[in-house]
Protein backbone atom coordinates (compact mmCIF):
# COMPACT_ATOMS: atom_id res chain seq x y z
CA UNK A 1 0.00 0.00 0.00
CA UNK A 2 2.55 2.70 0.94
CA UNK A 3 4.33 2.04 -2.61
CA UNK A 4 1.24 2.41 -4.18
CA UNK A 5 0.46 5.49 -2.56
CA UNK A 6 4.35 6.78 -3.25
CA UNK A 7 3.50 6.06 -6.90
CA UNK A 8 0.49 8.08 -7.03
CA UNK A 9 2.34 10.90 -5.13
CA UNK A 10 4.80 10.70 -7.55
CA UNK A 11 2.96 10.65 -10.58
CA UNK A 12 1.16 14.05 -8.78
CA UNK A 13 3.94 15.79 -8.40
CA UNK A 14 5.41 14.54 -12.02
CA UNK A 15 2.06 16.19 -13.59
CA UNK A 16 2.55 19.21 -11.14
CA UNK A 17 5.99 19.95 -12.86
CA UNK A 18 4.78 19.48 -16.64
CA UNK A 19 1.81 21.50 -15.20
CA UNK A 20 3.84 24.59 -13.98
CA UNK A 21 6.47 23.85 -16.94
CA UNK A 22 3.89 24.42 -19.46
CA UNK A 23 2.31 27.61 -17.28
CA UNK A 24 5.95 29.08 -17.71
CA UNK A 25 6.27 28.42 -21.34
CA UNK A 26 2.91 29.55 -22.26
CA UNK A 27 3.72 33.11 -20.46
CA UNK A 28 1.10 32.13 -17.95
CA UNK A 29 0.98 34.55 -14.69
CA UNK A 30 1.61 32.50 -11.38
CA UNK A 31 -1.38 33.18 -9.51
CA UNK A 32 -1.29 30.27 -7.34
CA UNK A 33 -1.24 29.94 -3.70
CA UNK A 34 2.12 30.86 -2.49
CA UNK A 35 2.24 27.77 -0.39
CA UNK A 36 1.46 25.91 -2.69
CA UNK A 37 3.69 26.48 -5.47
CA UNK A 38 6.76 25.93 -2.92
CA UNK A 39 5.48 22.98 -2.01
CA UNK A 40 5.80 22.04 -5.87
CA UNK A 41 9.11 23.33 -5.99
CA UNK A 42 10.49 21.77 -3.14
CA UNK A 43 9.24 18.25 -4.28
CA UNK A 44 11.34 18.47 -8.09
CA UNK A 45 14.35 17.63 -8.96
CA UNK A 46 14.95 20.38 -11.36
CA UNK A 47 16.78 23.90 -9.70
CA UNK A 48 14.55 26.33 -8.65
CA UNK A 49 15.46 30.19 -6.96
CA UNK A 50 14.04 33.53 -6.85
CA UNK A 51 15.79 36.50 -7.00
CA UNK A 52 15.40 40.17 -6.68
CA UNK A 53 16.43 41.54 -10.03
CA UNK A 54 17.78 44.86 -8.32
CA UNK A 55 19.89 43.61 -5.65
CA UNK A 56 20.85 40.05 -7.19
CA UNK A 57 20.44 38.56 -4.06
CA UNK A 58 18.52 34.96 -3.55
CA UNK A 59 15.33 35.06 -2.02
CA UNK A 60 14.02 31.63 -2.06
CA UNK A 61 16.28 28.28 -3.42
CA UNK A 62 14.47 24.90 -3.55
CA UNK A 63 16.14 22.19 -1.81
CA UNK A 64 17.88 20.61 -5.32
CA UNK A 65 19.33 24.14 -5.65
CA UNK A 66 20.36 24.16 -2.10
CA UNK A 67 22.40 20.58 -2.49
CA UNK A 68 23.99 21.52 -5.65
CA UNK A 69 25.23 25.42 -4.66
CA UNK A 70 25.33 24.50 -0.68
CA UNK A 71 22.43 25.08 2.47
CA UNK A 72 23.37 29.00 3.04
CA UNK A 73 22.54 30.36 -0.71
CA UNK A 74 19.79 32.66 0.85
CA UNK A 75 20.44 36.43 0.83
CA UNK A 76 23.83 35.82 -1.20
CA UNK A 77 24.77 37.36 -4.82
CA UNK A 78 23.53 34.33 -7.51
CA UNK A 79 26.55 35.57 -9.83
CA UNK A 80 28.67 34.60 -6.76
CA UNK A 81 26.61 31.02 -5.98
CA UNK A 82 26.11 29.90 -9.33
CA UNK A 83 28.68 31.46 -11.58
CA UNK A 84 31.28 32.42 -8.81
CA UNK A 85 31.73 35.92 -10.10
CA UNK A 86 32.64 38.96 -8.19
CA UNK A 87 29.69 41.42 -10.44
CA UNK A 88 26.78 40.17 -12.18
CA UNK A 89 26.86 37.80 -15.30
CA UNK A 90 26.85 39.36 -18.89
CA UNK A 91 24.87 36.57 -19.71
CA UNK A 92 22.18 37.75 -17.50
CA UNK A 93 18.28 37.85 -18.60
CA UNK A 94 16.94 40.32 -16.60
CA UNK A 95 16.14 42.91 -19.39
CA UNK A 96 15.00 39.82 -21.06
CA UNK A 97 11.93 39.36 -18.62
CA UNK A 98 11.32 42.76 -16.90
CA UNK A 99 11.07 46.82 -18.33
CA UNK A 100 8.94 46.19 -21.36
CA UNK A 101 9.31 42.39 -21.53
CA UNK A 102 7.39 41.87 -18.48
CA UNK A 103 5.35 39.20 -18.44
CA UNK A 104 6.90 37.20 -21.14
CA UNK A 105 8.55 34.25 -20.34
CA UNK A 106 12.47 33.63 -22.00
CA UNK A 107 13.47 29.62 -22.32
CA UNK A 108 17.26 29.28 -22.92
CA UNK A 109 19.97 26.74 -23.24
CA UNK A 110 23.29 27.21 -21.08
CA UNK A 111 26.33 25.62 -19.86
CA UNK A 112 26.88 26.71 -16.01
CA UNK A 113 30.90 27.97 -15.72
CA UNK A 114 30.96 26.35 -12.35
CA UNK A 115 29.71 23.07 -12.15
CA UNK A 116 29.93 22.81 -16.32
CA UNK A 117 26.58 20.96 -16.84
CA UNK A 118 23.99 22.18 -19.83
CA UNK A 119 20.66 23.39 -18.45
CA UNK A 120 17.50 24.58 -20.14
CA UNK A 121 16.37 27.96 -18.39
CA UNK A 122 13.34 28.86 -17.82
CA UNK A 123 13.20 32.14 -16.44
CA UNK A 124 9.96 34.78 -15.98
CA UNK A 125 9.34 37.89 -13.41
CA UNK A 126 7.01 37.35 -11.41
CA UNK A 127 5.30 39.11 -8.06
CA UNK A 128 6.39 38.28 -4.81
CA UNK A 129 4.93 37.08 -1.50
CA UNK A 130 5.22 40.61 -0.60
CA UNK A 131 3.85 42.08 -3.88
CA UNK A 132 7.30 42.95 -5.70
CA UNK A 133 8.32 41.39 -8.74
CA UNK A 134 11.13 39.07 -8.54
CA UNK A 135 13.27 37.10 -10.81
CA UNK A 136 12.26 33.39 -11.09
CA UNK A 137 14.23 30.43 -13.02
CA UNK A 138 13.97 27.10 -13.40
CA UNK A 139 17.16 25.02 -14.40
CA UNK A 140 16.63 21.87 -16.44
CA UNK A 141 19.29 19.52 -16.70
CA UNK A 142 19.62 18.68 -20.19
CA UNK A 143 23.49 17.84 -19.61
CA UNK A 144 23.87 14.12 -21.20
CA UNK A 145 21.60 15.37 -24.29
CA UNK A 146 23.67 18.32 -24.88
CA UNK A 147 26.85 15.70 -24.92
CA UNK A 148 25.63 13.37 -26.52
CA UNK A 149 24.39 16.11 -29.30
CA UNK A 150 27.82 17.44 -29.70
CA UNK A 151 29.27 13.81 -29.55
CA UNK A 152 27.08 13.08 -32.76
CA UNK A 153 27.60 16.00 -34.02
CA UNK A 154 31.41 15.88 -33.95
CA UNK A 155 31.76 12.08 -34.91
CA UNK A 156 29.55 13.26 -37.82
CA UNK A 157 31.84 16.06 -38.72
CA UNK A 158 35.03 13.97 -38.21
CA UNK A 159 33.85 11.01 -40.22
CA UNK A 160 32.73 13.84 -43.01
CA UNK A 161 35.98 15.45 -43.28
CA UNK A 162 38.00 11.97 -42.68
CA UNK A 163 35.94 10.29 -45.77
CA UNK A 164 36.45 13.60 -48.06
CA UNK A 165 39.87 14.86 -46.80
CA UNK A 166 41.84 11.63 -45.78
CA UNK A 167 44.71 10.69 -48.22
CA UNK A 168 43.71 6.83 -48.55
CA UNK A 169 40.62 6.25 -50.29
CA UNK A 170 38.05 4.76 -49.20
CA UNK A 171 35.74 2.05 -50.93
CA UNK A 172 33.14 -0.75 -51.03
CA UNK A 173 32.17 -3.05 -53.58
CA UNK A 174 28.98 -5.59 -53.80
CA UNK A 175 30.16 -9.37 -54.06
CA UNK A 176 30.24 -9.62 -57.56
CA UNK A 177 33.24 -6.84 -57.68
CA UNK A 178 31.25 -3.86 -58.84
CA UNK A 179 32.37 -0.38 -56.69
CA UNK A 180 29.29 0.58 -54.88
CA UNK A 181 31.05 3.52 -53.25
CA UNK A 182 34.88 5.32 -53.50
CA UNK A 183 35.98 8.26 -51.57
CA UNK A 184 36.59 11.49 -53.64
CA UNK A 185 40.80 10.48 -52.81
CA UNK A 186 41.27 8.15 -55.87
CA UNK A 187 41.12 11.04 -57.82
CA UNK A 188 44.42 12.22 -56.50
CA UNK A 189 45.27 8.75 -56.59
CA UNK A 190 44.12 7.61 -59.99
CA UNK A 191 42.96 10.53 -61.99
CA UNK A 192 39.54 8.62 -61.70
CA UNK A 193 36.36 10.50 -60.40
CA UNK A 194 34.39 8.47 -58.15
CA UNK A 195 31.66 8.70 -60.89
CA UNK A 196 34.26 7.05 -63.19
CA UNK A 197 34.10 3.78 -61.12
CA UNK A 198 31.08 3.60 -59.47
CA UNK A 199 29.60 0.63 -61.04
CA UNK A 200 31.90 -1.05 -62.71
CA UNK A 201 33.61 -4.24 -62.03
CA UNK A 202 37.07 -3.32 -59.81
CA UNK A 203 38.71 -4.96 -62.24
CA UNK A 204 38.81 -2.24 -65.01
CA UNK A 205 41.39 -0.79 -63.05
CA UNK A 206 43.86 -3.07 -62.16
CA UNK A 207 47.35 -3.23 -63.88
CA UNK A 208 47.16 -6.24 -65.86
CA UNK A 209 49.99 -8.41 -64.43
CA UNK A 210 48.46 -7.82 -60.78
CA UNK A 211 44.82 -8.92 -62.22
CA UNK A 212 44.70 -12.59 -61.40
CA UNK A 213 46.75 -12.55 -58.33
CA UNK A 214 43.95 -9.48 -57.14
CA UNK A 215 41.24 -11.75 -58.45
CA UNK A 216 42.14 -14.69 -55.76
CA UNK A 217 42.50 -12.41 -53.09
CA UNK A 218 39.12 -10.89 -53.34
CA UNK A 219 37.73 -14.41 -53.17
CA UNK A 220 39.46 -14.88 -50.06
CA UNK A 221 38.51 -11.70 -48.73
CA UNK A 222 35.19 -12.42 -49.29
CA UNK A 223 35.56 -15.44 -46.95
CA UNK A 224 36.70 -12.75 -44.04
CA UNK A 225 40.43 -13.37 -44.27
CA UNK A 226 42.06 -10.33 -43.52
CA UNK A 227 46.16 -8.93 -44.75
CA UNK A 228 47.12 -6.34 -46.69
CA UNK A 229 46.94 -6.90 -50.20
CA UNK A 230 49.77 -5.07 -52.69
CA UNK A 231 49.48 -4.66 -56.50
CA UNK A 232 48.97 -1.77 -58.89
CA UNK A 233 46.15 0.18 -60.14
CA UNK A 234 45.70 2.05 -63.54
CA UNK A 235 45.64 5.81 -63.78
CA UNK A 236 44.00 8.12 -66.15
CA UNK A 237 47.01 9.09 -67.84
CA UNK A 238 47.81 5.51 -69.09
CA UNK A 239 50.47 4.83 -66.04
CA UNK A 240 50.00 2.73 -62.97
CA UNK A 241 50.73 3.58 -59.14
CA UNK A 242 51.21 0.52 -56.60
CA UNK A 243 48.47 0.48 -53.41
CA UNK A 244 48.06 -1.65 -50.44
CA UNK A 245 44.56 -2.70 -49.35
CA UNK A 246 43.34 -3.55 -46.59
CA UNK A 247 39.26 -5.40 -46.33
CA UNK A 248 37.16 -6.64 -44.42
CA UNK A 249 33.90 -8.28 -45.48
CA UNK A 250 30.26 -6.44 -45.36
CA UNK A 251 27.10 -9.31 -43.75
CA UNK A 252 23.74 -9.27 -43.89
CA UNK A 253 21.80 -11.53 -42.64
CA UNK A 254 25.44 -13.60 -42.06
CA UNK A 255 26.25 -13.68 -45.16
CA UNK A 256 29.04 -11.87 -47.15
CA UNK A 257 27.53 -9.09 -49.47
CA UNK A 258 30.70 -7.30 -50.43
CA UNK A 259 33.68 -5.66 -49.43
CA UNK A 260 34.50 -2.72 -47.58
CA UNK A 261 38.23 -1.09 -47.15
CA UNK A 262 40.50 1.42 -47.44
CA UNK A 263 43.59 1.81 -50.62
CA UNK A 264 46.79 3.05 -49.47
CA UNK A 265 49.11 4.89 -52.08
CA UNK A 266 53.02 3.08 -51.51
CA UNK A 267 54.13 3.89 -54.81
CA UNK A 268 57.11 5.55 -53.29
CA UNK A 269 57.93 2.98 -50.67
CA UNK A 270 57.99 0.79 -54.02
CA UNK A 271 60.23 3.19 -56.03
CA UNK A 272 62.86 2.93 -52.46
CA UNK A 273 62.50 -0.40 -52.26
CA UNK A 274 63.19 -0.90 -55.81
CA UNK A 275 66.29 1.63 -55.94
CA UNK A 276 67.28 0.24 -52.56
CA UNK A 277 67.70 -3.45 -53.87
CA UNK A 278 69.99 -1.87 -57.14
CA UNK A 279 72.13 -0.23 -54.15
CA UNK A 280 72.42 -3.58 -52.29
CA UNK A 281 73.41 -5.54 -55.40
CA UNK A 282 75.87 -2.26 -56.36
CA UNK A 283 77.41 -2.81 -53.15
CA UNK A 284 78.04 -6.32 -53.06
CA UNK A 285 80.10 -5.64 -56.29
CA UNK A 286 81.88 -2.76 -54.58
CA UNK A 287 82.11 -5.39 -51.62
CA UNK A 288 83.34 -8.36 -53.38
CA UNK A 289 85.83 -5.91 -55.44
CA UNK A 290 86.87 -4.23 -52.30
CA UNK A 291 87.58 -7.58 -50.72
CA UNK A 292 90.14 -8.39 -53.99
CA UNK A 293 91.81 -5.29 -52.97
CA UNK A 294 92.40 -6.31 -49.53
CA UNK A 295 93.81 -9.31 -50.12
CA UNK A 296 96.27 -7.85 -52.61
CA UNK A 297 96.82 -5.34 -50.11
CA UNK A 298 97.72 -8.07 -47.22
CA UNK A 299 99.89 -9.50 -49.54
CA UNK A 300 101.37 -6.71 -50.47
CA UNK A 301 101.80 -5.68 -46.69
CA UNK A 302 103.09 -9.22 -46.00
CA UNK A 303 105.50 -8.46 -48.65
CA UNK A 304 106.73 -5.10 -46.97
CA UNK A 305 107.35 -6.49 -43.96
CA UNK A 306 109.24 -9.43 -44.84
CA UNK A 307 111.27 -7.08 -47.08
CA UNK A 308 111.57 -4.83 -43.60
CA UNK A 309 112.79 -7.81 -42.03
CA UNK A 310 115.47 -9.07 -44.09
CA UNK A 311 116.56 -5.45 -44.42
CA UNK A 312 117.32 -4.81 -40.47
CA UNK A 313 118.59 -8.41 -40.59
CA UNK A 314 121.16 -7.53 -42.69
CA UNK A 315 121.60 -4.07 -40.95
CA UNK A 316 122.62 -5.79 -37.67
CA UNK A 317 124.82 -8.64 -39.52
CA UNK A 318 126.86 -5.31 -41.17
CA UNK A 319 127.01 -3.51 -37.52
CA UNK A 320 128.40 -6.78 -36.25
CA UNK A 321 130.77 -7.26 -39.00
CA UNK A 322 131.98 -4.16 -39.79
CA UNK A 323 131.42 -1.62 -37.09
CA UNK A 324 131.26 -3.11 -33.96
CA UNK A 325 134.84 -5.01 -34.45
CA UNK A 326 136.26 -1.66 -35.05
CA UNK A 327 134.50 0.50 -32.15
CA UNK A 328 135.66 -2.72 -29.72
CA UNK A 329 139.49 -2.12 -30.87
CA UNK A 330 139.03 1.85 -30.53
CA UNK A 331 138.06 1.15 -26.86
CA UNK A 332 141.27 -0.73 -25.74
CA UNK A 333 143.11 1.88 -27.65
CA UNK A 334 145.39 4.94 -26.22
CA UNK A 335 142.08 6.55 -26.27
CA UNK A 336 141.16 9.34 -23.44
CA UNK A 337 138.45 10.11 -21.19
CA UNK A 338 136.58 12.58 -23.76
CA UNK A 339 137.06 10.21 -26.50
CA UNK A 340 136.17 7.43 -24.55
CA UNK A 341 133.28 8.80 -23.53
CA UNK A 342 131.81 9.57 -26.99
CA UNK A 343 132.82 5.99 -28.15
CA UNK A 344 130.59 4.86 -25.31
CA UNK A 345 127.60 6.77 -26.32
CA UNK A 346 128.39 5.99 -30.04
CA UNK A 347 127.86 2.08 -28.63
CA UNK A 348 125.58 3.00 -26.74
CA UNK A 349 123.54 4.75 -30.03
CA UNK A 350 124.23 1.60 -32.46
CA UNK A 351 122.45 -0.52 -29.94
CA UNK A 352 119.40 1.63 -29.76
CA UNK A 353 119.34 1.90 -33.59
CA UNK A 354 119.51 -1.98 -33.66
CA UNK A 355 117.04 -2.08 -30.79
CA UNK A 356 113.43 -0.99 -31.18
CA UNK A 357 113.41 1.78 -28.28
CA UNK A 358 114.01 4.97 -31.02
CA UNK A 359 111.51 3.54 -32.92
CA UNK A 360 108.75 2.63 -30.70
CA UNK A 361 109.19 5.77 -28.85
CA UNK A 362 108.78 8.33 -31.85
CA UNK A 363 105.42 6.40 -32.56
CA UNK A 364 103.84 6.68 -29.24
CA UNK A 365 105.34 10.49 -28.80
CA UNK A 366 104.84 11.79 -32.00
CA UNK A 367 105.25 15.41 -30.56
CA UNK A 368 109.32 14.41 -29.47
CA UNK A 369 112.29 16.31 -31.69
CA UNK A 370 114.73 13.27 -32.61
CA UNK A 371 117.47 15.40 -30.57
CA UNK A 372 114.87 15.09 -27.82
CA UNK A 373 114.47 10.85 -28.44
CA UNK A 374 118.50 11.10 -28.90
CA UNK A 375 118.58 12.62 -25.37
CA UNK A 376 115.93 10.40 -23.87
CA UNK A 377 117.97 7.35 -25.14
CA UNK A 378 121.47 8.57 -23.42
CA UNK A 379 119.05 8.84 -20.38
CA UNK A 380 117.48 5.93 -20.69
CA UNK A 381 121.23 4.37 -20.66
CA UNK A 382 122.26 5.75 -17.81
CA UNK A 383 123.77 9.03 -19.06
CA UNK A 384 123.92 11.89 -16.08
CA UNK A 385 122.96 15.40 -17.67
CA UNK A 386 126.60 16.55 -17.47
CA UNK A 387 127.66 13.08 -19.33
CA UNK A 388 125.12 14.16 -21.80
CA UNK A 389 125.90 17.78 -22.16
CA UNK A 390 129.57 17.23 -22.64
CA UNK A 391 129.19 14.43 -25.38
CA UNK A 392 126.38 16.48 -26.86
CA UNK A 393 128.20 19.81 -26.72
CA UNK A 394 125.96 21.27 -25.71
CA UNK A 395 125.14 23.30 -22.08
CA UNK A 396 123.62 21.06 -19.35
CA UNK A 397 121.14 24.03 -18.36
CA UNK A 398 120.12 23.39 -22.21
CA UNK A 399 119.37 19.41 -21.27
CA UNK A 400 117.74 20.30 -18.25
CA UNK A 401 114.97 21.91 -20.68
CA UNK A 402 114.71 19.13 -23.13
CA UNK A 403 114.64 17.06 -20.17
CA UNK A 404 111.67 19.24 -18.96
CA UNK A 405 110.13 19.10 -22.34
CA UNK A 406 110.50 15.34 -23.15
CA UNK A 407 108.80 14.61 -19.53
CA UNK A 408 105.85 16.82 -20.45
CA UNK A 409 105.26 15.76 -24.07
CA UNK A 410 105.07 12.17 -22.43
CA UNK A 411 102.64 13.31 -19.93
CA UNK A 412 105.08 13.24 -16.27
CA UNK A 413 103.47 15.57 -14.26
CA UNK A 414 104.43 13.68 -11.31
CA UNK A 415 108.08 14.82 -10.39
CA UNK A 416 108.32 11.80 -8.47
CA UNK A 417 107.76 9.36 -11.06
CA UNK A 418 111.15 7.89 -12.20
CA UNK A 419 112.13 9.09 -15.72
CA UNK A 420 114.33 6.23 -16.77
CA UNK A 421 112.14 3.61 -15.17
CA UNK A 422 109.09 4.78 -17.71
CA UNK A 423 111.89 4.90 -20.37
CA UNK A 424 112.79 1.77 -19.64
CA UNK A 425 109.36 0.31 -19.36
CA UNK A 426 109.05 1.13 -23.23
CA UNK A 427 109.70 -1.53 -25.81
Amino acid sequence: MARERRKGLDRRLNKSKRELVERLSTKEVLNEPWEQIISIFDAIDEKVYIADPDSYEILYANPAMKKLFGEKVLGKKCYKVMQRLDEPCDFCTNHLIFGENLGKTHIWEFRNQKTGTWVRCIDRAIKCWDGRMVRFEMAINIHNRKIAEEGLKESEEKYRQLVENIHEVIYTTDRDGIVTYVSPAIERLTGFTPSDMVGRHFSEFVYEEDLGYLKSRYDHALEGQRSPTEYRVLTKSGGYRWVSTFSRPTREDNKSTGLQGVISDITEYKESEATLREREKELRTKTETLEEMNAALRVLLERREKDRVEMEEKVLLNIRELINPYLEKLKKGSADEKQKACLGILESNLNSITSSFSRDLRFKYLSLTPTEIQIASLIRDGRTTKEIAESMNLSSRTIESHRKNIRRKMGLKDKKANFRTTLLSIQ
